[in-house]
């Protein structure tokens, strides 16, 4: 595996200054990296100084300074040792975005853009896996795909980077399409539309167009990769010939698919999931060590760049074996407990009712000990709006529809109501508006084998049940 170049120069003063279109310094200095939060940020870093909407990074620029960082962007003079060089520019937010449209110009690395409902995180974490075995890889560190986000990721892009794979979100329209212009893939995937954000879009075709967006760079993806399951298929891809993409490839169960999903099985011995799929007319079988149909039909995406690249299929598959599990993304944990031991399934970064579906299929397919049960924590699915009570109403039904032993939930007015008219009192095993009232619910609940999935919007902060388990070694001795 090839890796990046650690510990080079990636912005000298000289690019910096050309980039925002700045008198040259009059003390020179080289970045190995960029960074606007001065609690990651590492020595020989640019700290660029970015006005929040709680924090204004102006605050820690001494910090920045005092942990290594060689250099500040700024929008006014911060009083500092003189040593220490400053770049005042006007908005240092554009100025992030400059430096993002700079780096993406001067790479030649090919650049792959992910957007999707569902999706985005996992697929953008598999082709950094997956493309790692063919040359030096770079992908968008978390979640990092919104206006800051993006063009950070960009100018921490290696001068070496063969790949440079990028996450791109939204949840208002208009929001894609200027990230789409600085990232100019040349691919562009849609992962699934589901409807996730509806109360902000209004309709699912909506979701589809903005999500089609990311095809409008100049120059136009040369290739668009689209889940061709979704009802928005057709929508997706005249977008996409409307915008001058050369090629569209589908992926997914339909017939009509160029990638197609030809069957998925789970062995609940080996957990793990065992894929047929068809490829350019030839059956491929291989087996992935995460759960899920939904994990097997993203691998479908890995497939089909791979061909589109030329990529040995060989090595491909080998790559596929081996897929990453990722935090707050269906990651698993073998936790003790007094008396045994407990499975955490990390569910917990963000949710809508499609991801929930999947989530709980896979919770559902998990093999329980004679002794255990199954535990739902389940938090709000959001910024759904007028759907919401439709939509957590549905999550009930779900919940009912599988063999889950108890159920929690955390979550406003619209959580409460459907969990206490959908959800039993022999399942019912606690309700909280606030994520610290559940945690001692779900404590007190914990026996030896119990399997416990927890899943959430990312506005829930349900994730801190998975904190707490995780980190908290007086688990294994706690009464049971």
């Amino acid at each position: 595996m090839m890796t990046m170049n650690e510990g080079a120069s990636l912005w000298t003063h000289e690019e910096v200054e050309n980039a925002l279109s700045l008198p040259k310094s009059s003390i020179p200095w080289n970045a190995t990296g960029v960074s606007m939060d001065t609690r990651t940020l590492q020595p020989g870093d640019l700290y660029v100084a970015i006005r929040g909407d709680v924090y204004d990074g102006h605050t820690f620029v001494k910090d920045a300074f005092a942990k290594g960082a060689v250099a500040a962007i700024v929008d006014h003079p911060i009083e500092v040792d003189p040593q220490f060089p400053q770049i005042v520019v006007e908005n240092t937010l554009k100025s992030l975005t400059m430096l993002g449209d700079f780096a993406r110009k001067r790479t030649k690395a090919t650049i792959i853009a992910v957007t999707g409902s569902v999706g985005k995180t996992s697929t953008k974490e598999f082709l950094r896996h997956m493309l790692s075995a063919f040359g030096v890889t770079f992908a968008s560190p978390a979640s990092y795909n919104n206006h800051w986000g993006l063009p950070l990721s960009l100018v921490n892009l290696p001068r070496n980077a063969a790949y440079g794979v990028f996450e791109i979100g939204m949840n208002h329209r208009g929001e894609i399409s200027p990230l789409a212009t600085v990232a100019s893939p040349h691919i562009g995937i849609i992962t699934t539309i589901a409807e996730a954000h509806i109360g902000l879009m209004k309709s699912r075709e909506e979701i589809a167009l903005e999500k089609s967006d990311i095809f409008s760079g100049k120059p136009a993806p040369s290739l668009a990769i689209i889940n061709q399951d979704t009802a928005e298929f057709d929508v997706m891809s005249k977008r996409a010939t409307h915008y001058g993409v050369s090629k569209i490839i589908g992926f997914g169960k339909s017939e009509d698919a160029s990638v197609r999903l030809l069957d998925y099985k789970f062995d609940p011995f080996k957990n793990a999931g065992v894929v047929t799929a068809l490829l350019s007319g030839q059956k491929i079988n291989y087996t992935l060590p995460l759960a899920g149909e939904h994990v097997a039909l993203n691998s479908l995406i890995i497939l089909a760049l791979g061909e589109a690249l030329g990529l040995d299929l060989s090595r491909l598959i080998s790559q596929l074996e081996t897929l990453p599990a990722i935090q707050g993304r269906g990651k698993q944990h073998q936790l003790p407990i007094q008396g045994g031991e407990i499975l955490l399934i990390d569910d917990a970064y963000n949710a809508n009712i499609t991801s929930m579906q999947a989530g709980l299929s896979v919770f559902a397919a998990m093999p329980v000990k004679s002794e255990g049960r199954r535990l739902a924590v389940l938090g709000e699915m959001l910024e759904l709006g007028d759907q919401a009570e439709a939509h957590h109403t549905q999550l009930m039904k779900e919940v009912l529809g599988r063999p889950i032993d108890r159920v929690f939930a955390v979550g406003g007015p619209v959580m409460e109501t459907a969990y206490s008219k959908g959800i039993p009192p022999e399942k019912a095993a606690g309700y909280a508006t606030k994520v610290a009232d559940i945690i001692p619910l779900v404590l007190k609940e914990l026996r030896p084998g119990d399997v416990v999935f927890v899943k959430g919007s990312k506005g829930s902060y349900v994730s801190k049940v998975v904190d707490y388990l995780t980190t908290q070694n007086s688990l294994k001795n706690m009464a049971v």
